[in-house]
């Protein structure tokens, strides 16, 4: 064997023991090295004999760590130095400088590495030291070797002793599986390689059958004449691609024996050939219905003893006429800003082609994630394209096919073993149209139509943005209000708006991408005044009682009045301090009549029309009783306080004048003896005489109960100038207006229960349970009447006013407000008319009437909250 060229291959034995590669190297450092975190093979080279391994955290103490002849693998620690130390042998060692990967080492777990060498040593996952010189990286998948450097503990055997190649193996019992990210083929050439001379893979016999390279695979190849050792990448795992993936051993010797069945049958007991069959599937375009696969089978023959359990066996042939194609998931649409995924398949024949390379460019408003990429075990691979501006755009990808024609596998337990051939590229391009779309371009038209509660708003949809618009619309102080979909004009007619209110809007358009919008705008709604009017005022009044009649005129013609009322207390602004009635429905102009008004007291009302949201208010109007009770002067100066009633104006008070119009003095009697002295008989018969007293006699009392006056006294210019004494007509005209119930001129109006309650004051009447509530501010007071004796009759429960009328000499007209009595005693005030026989000399209070009255429409009496003319109706309390 001198002549032999020696492949050397340095087995380790390592047990359990874990290993993996470093991105850290070994320098000479005299006898120690320090070095980072990761797991190491230390070696000495040129050295036969025992080395103690030795770590020492400050080069004092130094602790044994495992002894071996010239190699030891362990996880290291940076806070630590390392040594080699001689037990046995006489050779002086060398730490390795070589670094163990080169470069860079990726460590993805305890078992994944990548390398992309330029000298170093490389450990294999069954334990085989391979040197790697500098410089012998050809691409960053090829690794080409000179020598082999071997392990002097494990044992040696050589397999074909020809002087042209040896190979030399040794035991190997690792069973950790390594998976390598990318596929390293290491060639190993040899010379002169002949039908004899190949290397063939060794079973080595024990108690599990262990191949050599237990988790490479090992091809001999006679025409570049190298062994070929393939570390296979995790993700090698579909069909027709050109890597290798996990894989049992008897199958893989089966389908070597296949394609190198006679190098091995030469004088072994075990060869068998027949028996076993592959698929084979024939992928042409001979029917001319495109590329399909046809099935036939095929013998094999198999190396061992036993029949392999296999699965299946299958082949695959692709005839020159079947050119691979390129797929794709479209994307469609991408908005604006945002990534879309896509997905690309290559494939031939409907069969996925893997690790196929695309390149990647684009034209338009598109970006890609990766402008190269790579195809996967299923022939697919996926990237992201964003859109950058609205519009359309194309990906143009430029596939570099690279495929084999013929890729025969075996398959067994789910693991996969390829062998390919007559190796085809083809480059083909493609192009991807992708729309990127945005949200839509609407503007926002300045509003029209503007009124109280509603306006006009519209917009413009000018560009969609290559996505059609779903929904557009004006969206009103933040509440949308869609009108139909689209590009173009539109509008929208707001109601149900606040008055006098500042509204935003602005148009919006809605697609696919989201809402565009266009400018906001802000406008005003006119003031409810500006759309709706009301006007009120006082049509009718007494000192209790004042009706208010209001009007409600639209403007605006479109509204329509939804409510309308009034708001009304005893303090200003009743519409914060008031209480609010509302109308019934009904005819406009309304009115709100007010009742019981107290006397000298000013209520307030104020009333208010809306439509829709919005309400309108007329002016706030005061009411005092006081205000309809004028004033009249006598001829010694005293002022009377006056009231209206119906057509009629009347004195308030009691009349308290001394004097006659004419100036003469009325005489006033001071007792009962000057009183009676004002009537007397004689021989021409009886004498009366003009004459007044005050209420007992008393002149401190005469501004309350006023004078008491004979008949003689009272005449026209007893009154004030331009009044008079009231006739019995006047009093049954002053019936007839407070009492609805009268309808006869004389008898059915010379009393009424009615009127009296209506004309009674509500003080200084003494009998109980009078029902007096001077609704109409006359105040008649109870001051009774003084007889021809002097007397006072009657005084705090009757009140008597003289009358104009004169019958005769005894038989005078004098109008009564009193009680009346049943015989129960149950009361109702009233007034009457009563005849005096024998009165000329009593003395009866009086009550002037003005001579022109105010003709004024009559009122009716309103009994409840609304009357028949749907007037509101008000007491007030």
């Amino acid at each position: 064997m001198k002549n032999l060229r020696y492949i050397i291959i340095a087995i380790l034995w390592l047990g359990s023991q874990q290993m993996t590669l470093s991105q850290y190297y070994l320098k000479a450092r005299s006898d120690s090295i320090s070095l980072e975190n990761d797991s190491v093979m230390l070696f000495i080279d040129n050295y036969r004999g025992i080395i103690d391994w030795q770590a020492s955290s400050d080069l004092v103490n130094w602790v044994s760590l495992n002894k071996s002849n010239d190699t030891l693998a362990l996880r290291i620690d940076s806070s630590a130095y390392y040594r080699a130390r001689i037990i046995e042998g006489s050779c002086s060692p060398v730490m390795s400088d070589t670094a163990f990967l080169i470069e860079k080492v990726t460590v993805t777990g305890s078992n994944q590495f990548t390398v992309d060498g330029k000298g170093g040593v490389f450990l294999l996952p069954s334990g085989i030291k391979v040197k790697i010189l500098k410089g012998a990286v050809i691409e960053p998948k090829t690794v080409r070797l000179e020598t082999l450097s071997s392990d002097s503990i494990n044992s040696l055997a050589a397999i074909n002793g020809a002087d042209y190649a040896s190979f030399l193996s040794g035991i190997s019992m690792a069973t950790d599986m390594f998976d390598f990210k990318k596929p390293i083929k290491i060639r190993i050439p040899v010379k002169n390689i002949g039908d004899t001379s190949i290397p063939a893979l060794y079973e080595l016999q024990g108690e599990n059958k262990t191949w050599l390279f237990s988790d490479e695979t090992m091809i001999v190849s006679s025409e570049d004449k190298f062994i070929e050792i393939l570390l296979k990448a995790s993700d090698q795992k579909s069909s027709l691609r050109k890597g290798v993936t996990e894989f049992t051993l008897n199958d893989i010797r089966n389908f070597f024996l296949k394609k190198w069945g006679d190098i091995f049958w030469s004088g072994d007991p075990c060869r068998k050939a027949g028996g076993f069959w592959v698929e084979t599937r024939d992928i042409d375009n001979a029917t001319g219905e495109g590329c399909t696969g046809v099935q036939v089978q095929e013998d094999i023959a198999f190396y061992g003893c036993d029949p392999p359990q296999k699965d299946a066996y299958v082949a695959r042939v692709l005839s020159p006429e079947c050119e691979p194609e390129l797929k794709n998931s479209p994307v469609g649409k991408i908005k604006k800003g945002e990534s879309g995924t896509i997905t690309l398949t290559t494939e031939i024949g409907g069969f996925p082609l893997s690790d196929q390379e695309i390149q990647l460019s684009t034209t338009g408003n598109l970006s890609i994630s990766k402008p190269l990429i790579f195809t996967g075990g299923n022939g697919n691979v996926s990237f992201n394209v964003t859109g950058i501006e609205a519009g359309y755009g194309t990906i143009s990808a430029s596939v570099s096919f690279d495929y084999y024609l013929t890729t025969s596998f075996v398959y067994h337990n789910g693991k996969n073993e390829y062998y390919e051939k007559d190796h085809t590229t083809l480059k083909q391009d493609y192009g991807i149209n992708v729309t990127v779309y945005d949200k839509p371009v609407v503007t926002t038209s300045s509003p029209t139509n503007m009124k109280c509660t509603s306006a006009t708003v519209g917009g413009n949809v000018i560009d969609e943005k290559y996505d059609p618009v779903t929904e557009r619309g004006i969206e009103i102080d933040g509440g949308k209000h869609p009108t139909g979909s689209g590009i173009g004009a539109f509008s929208i007619d707001l109601t149900g708006l606040d008055c006098n209110t500042e509204h935003t809007a602005r148009a919006y358009a809605t697609n696919l991408a989201g809402t565009g919008y266009g400018a906001t705008i802000t406008f005003k709604t006119l003031k409810v005044e500006e759309c709706l009017i009301v006007e009120s005022e006082i049509i009718d009044s007494t000192c209790t009682k004042f009706i208010v009649e209001t009007n409600v005129t639209l403007v605006d013609n479109t509204l329509e009045i939804t409510e309308c009322g009034v708001y009304h207390g005893f303090s200003p602004d009743p519409r914060l301090t008031g209480t609010k009635v509302a109308a019934n429905s009904g005819p406009i102009p309304f009115k709100a009549i007010f009742e019981g008004l107290p006397n000298n007291i000013t209520y307030y009302m104020q009333a208010y029309a809306k439509t829709g949201n919005c309400t309108a208010y007329g002016k706030e109007i005061s009411y005092n009783g006081q205000q309809v009770i004028g004033t009249v002067t006598d001829i010694d100066g005293n002022i009377y306080r006056t009231v209206k009633i119906g057509d009629q104006v009347w004195m308030a008070e009691n009349l308290k004048t001394t004097r006659w119009n004419s100036g003469s003095t009325i005489p006033l009697a001071k007792d009962t003896t000057e009183w009676k002295n004002l009537y007397n008989f004689d021989e021409n018969g009886p004498h009366s005489y003009p004459g007044m007293c005050w209420h007992g006699y008393h002149d401190v009392l005469k501004n309350i109960w006023g004078g008491y006056y004979s008949f003689k006294a009272v005449g026209d210019d007893l009154c004030p100038s331009g009044w008079h004494i009231p006739s019995e007509e006047d009093f049954i005209k002053l019936n007839q207006y407070l009492d609805s119930t009268c309808t006869d001129t004389y008898a059915g109006c010379r009393s009424s229960e009615i009127s009296g309650s209506k004309l009674q004051a509500t003080e200084y009447w003494s009998y109980p349970n009078f029902t007096g509530t001077d609704e109409v501010c006359f105040t008649a007071l109870p001051g009774g009447y003084v007889d021809v004796f002097g007397k006072f009759i009657g005084a705090f429960w009757t009140a008597n006013f003289w009358t104009s009328r004169y019958l005769n000499t005894y038989t005078l007209e004098s109008w009564l407000i009193a009680p009346r009595f049943d015989q129960t005693r149950s009361e109702s005030d009233y007034i009457s008319g009563t005849n005096l026989g024998y009165n000329v000399n009593n003395g009866l209070n009086v009550r002037c009437v003005k001579n022109i009255p105010v003709l004024k429409s009559k009122e009716e009496e309103y009994p409840d909250s609304f009357d028949q003319k749907n007037n509101i109706i008000i007491k007030i309390r």
